[in-house]
């Protein structure tokens, strides 16, 4: 899914063949049809609701403020993604690098 170094994966000739597609949900679509489109928004929409539900039941001011911080981030997350994949790029794909295990 992520298109920005793939359109340097293809020789000069080619180049003009390759179309990228930066639209997260166009990758959706052209990935896993319009069936797997209905399925991510779905799931986007149910993380967000989860998440905002969660946030109502926090009574801890100082959680309250992390989760309604949580929830902007992962709101705009799903905005954003008709502009490109911002999980692509640092420093929202933090989790890249992480690991449970102990040393």
């Amino acid at each position: 899914m992520n298109t920005n170094p793939a359109r340097y994966a293809f020789p000069s000739t080619s180049a003009r063949q390759f179309v990228a597609v930066e639209n997260f949900y166009a990758k959706v679509v052209v990935e896993l049809g319009v069936p797997g489109l209905i399925i991510v928004v779905t799931l986007f929409g149910i993380i967000l609701w989860r998440t905002y539900t969660a946030f109502r039941r926090l009574r801890d001011p100082k959680l309250r403020a992390f989760s309604i911080a949580f929830l902007a981030f992962l709101f705009l997350q799903v905005i954003y993604f008709w502009k490109g994949s911002y999980l692509d790029i640092d420093p929202v794909n933090i989790f890249s690098g992480f690991s449970l295990e102990s040393p």
